[in-house]
């Protein structure tokens, strides 16, 4: 099966010819080749303009000059700024010209956090290529054990990209972050998202606190004593009602703009001496097949595999022999979770479920060899570890990372081992059987992804050659 990973700072278009490249030997094209091609030749006028821009500084926008300019005056201000202009206004841009004034101008000490694909694929070329220096880490590494945030405090700048992957308080890399920003000399802070608010109020809350390194009363001159309970209260009202409470901060600290606010006032901006033209969106319905992917086989045999689990890792405490009828439901009902989780990752794709399930296989093995040395991971302490890593399984070193960091119990008599052993037994006889039928898919029949590429070709019409 041919198979390529793409590697850190790697040139896309060099990647893509490299391909084609086999197909002049002779060698047949696979269909993830003809996917390559397809690529190549869909976006080959937006690589040979790139090769072109290659060197050259890039002109900021009317729209982002004045949001760069914005950014500094509030950083002037308050030594921190929000950013959450919507998708597609350029806020790296925008960010990467803060850097330019602050760490080539200013010889400050930057660094920039971001996710580990958005750092190796967006921010680390860019850097590079204007030559500006900072130390990068990943939005995951800050929530690993392996993260030291004493070793960072003497940093002057730092640009968080995401930053709504901070919006819970009770995770390991807010903590870590906090710490950090708190420490030490007196940092600002560039906040980036085009999504500040997820769940509730207080996500905006929790990221403003980096900027105030957790310094409550720090708008107090805004007429904000506590800033928490400005929020609280905020969260408690009407949505509309609670953004109206918050407006006022919210207009000293961030800057938010929509690309129809872009379209309705600066509608002569230009990038590089060409227009700035905003897509209309259309949106459509395309139906795919699981069950022509997977087979009437094998779809049946994920779901099934699915509801049959037991679970044992995540409701430990349900096999405690003398647990109360309620409690025992509730640890069973915060199992069937996960079961959720699961046929999320099985409609999303091949690659996903199958990643999800060898992980899940890992992780019952961990949990059968404590088993065997008389101990047990309760489920509560679990369930924990879970939260701190955002309730995912995806980030494998940090949640191992938290795994270990929790002490395990004595395996007593109140506890049904025999029923336990069993039924982890039975899940994963279950479970590396499914993973066999997976793994004999190939990545390249994603009927989602082969979807895409027939959408993509009916609508731009191109004639390609294979």
């Amino acid at each position: 099966m041919f198979e390529r990973r793409w590697t850190k700072g790697a040139d896309i278009k060099q990647e893509i010819i490299s391909v084609l490249e086999d197909s002049k030997f002779g060698h047949p094209l696979d269909p993830f080749q003809m996917y390559m091609k397809f690529l190549y030749e869909y976006y080959r006028p937006r690589l040979e303009e790139l090769e072109q821009e290659k060197g050259k500084i890039l002109e900021l926008a009317g729209f982002q000059q004045d949001a760069f300019s914005s950014a500094k005056r509030i950083l002037a201000k308050y030594g921190g700024v929000l950013i959450a202009d919507s998708t597609g206004l350029g806020k790296t841009h925008i960010a990467l010209e803060l850097l330019r004034e602050y760490v080539a101008v200013r010889r400050m000490k930057a660094m920039v956090i971001a996710p580990s694909q958005v750092l190796n694929v967006v921010w680390e070329p860019k850097l590079m290529e204007e030559s500006i220096k900072t130390l990068n880490i990943t939005i995951e590494k800050t929530g690993t054990s392996s993260f030291q945030p004493e070793k960072y405090i003497d940093y002057d700048l730092l640009v968080i990209d995401e930053s709504q992957n901070y919006r819970n308080a009770s995770t390991n890399r807010y903590a870590n972050l906090l710490k950090l920003i708190a420490g030490g000399k007196k940092k600002m802070v560039v906040l980036m998202t085009a999504t500040p608010v997820n769940n509730s109020l207080l996500d905006l809350y929790h990221q403003l606190t980096l900027i105030t390194a957790g310094d409550d009363a720090y708008f107090a001159d805004l007429g904000i004593p506590d800033l928490r309970a400005h929020f609280l209260s905020a969260e408690r009202k009407e949505l509309t009602e609670g953004i109206e409470q918050i407006v006022r901060l919210l207009d000293e600290i961030m800057i938010r703009r929509t690309r129809q606010f872009i379209v309705d006032n600066y509608p002569e901006t230009t990038i590089n001496g060409k227009p700035v033209h905003f897509p209309k969106r259309r949106l459509r319905k395309v139906e795919y097949s699981l069950t022509a992917l997977f087979g009437d086989q094998i779809y049946k045999k994920v779901l099934d595999t699915i509801e049959e689990l037991h679970l044992v890792p995540y409701r430990a405490d349900s096999y405690i022999k003398t647990l109360e009828d309620k409690a025992r439901k509730e640890a069973t009902l915060r199992a069937e979770l996960q079961k959720f989780g699961l046929l999320k990752r099985f409609e999303s794709s091949v690659e996903a479920i199958r990643t999800s399930i060898d992980r899940m296989v890992k992780f019952y093995e961990y949990f059968e060899k404590t088993l065997a040395s008389g101990k047990i991971l309760r489920s509560r302490a679990f369930q924990k570890a879970l939260n701190q890593i955002g309730n995912s399984l995806e980030d494998e070193e940090a949640f191992f990372a938290e795994i270990e960091k929790i002490e395990l119990v004595s395996l007593t008599a109140e506890y049904d081992k025999p029923q336990m052993k069993r039924d982890i037994k039975d899940d994963l006889e279950k479970l590396n059987a499914l993973k066999l039928d997976l793994d004999r898919i190939p990545a390249y029949a994603d009927r989602k992804l082969q979807a895409l590429g027939e959408l993509l070709a009916k609508d731009r019409g191109h004639n390609l050659e294979f």
